[in-house]
């Protein structure tokens, strides 16, 4: 495997849910996106960049990740993700996805915590200020 294989990849970066729906409810998924495989790979795109597929309460675009051990219900689950993985790796395309690391949604059990006690181990993780800024 060549270390280097980003050097020349033709990465296309989308956003699963606006993407292709395969069952009708007017949200892509990863059904639709597997689906749409050969015709990305038939255009030369050989990795996908995923935007957030993570769960969350979608109040950011799917950066504010509630929980980064669940898939976002809309897009499919587990199974259905490494499906599509299995299917790109079959026609040369990598996935690599966003991983929004410094985001949060205020569901995320860190914010949680963060947000029961100043003293909590997770209240470094965020940025508090005490007053509210005169134009929020």
């Amino acid at each position: 495997m060549n270390k280097y294989w980003y050097k020349n990849a033709v990465i296309y970066s989308l956003d699963v849910e606006t993407f292709k729906d395969s069952n009708g409810d007017g949200t892509g998924d990863f059904k639709g996106l597997k689906n749409a495989l050969p015709y990305l790979s038939s255009l030369g795109v050989t990795c996908l960049w995923l935007l957030p597929i993570f769960d969350t309460p979608n109040r950011d675009n799917g950066y504010d990740v509630k929980d980064y051990y669940k898939i976002d219900p809309r897009l499919g689950d587990l199974g259905h993700l490494a499906q599509l993985i299995d299917a790109a790796e079959e026609v040369g395309i990598r996935i690599i996805i966003d991983l929004a690391v410094n985001h949060t949604s205020i569901e995320h059990p860190w914010f949680q915590k963060s947000r029961e006690d100043k003293n909590s181990k997770y209240r470094d993780y965020y940025i508090w200020v005490d007053e509210k800024p005169e134009d929020p």
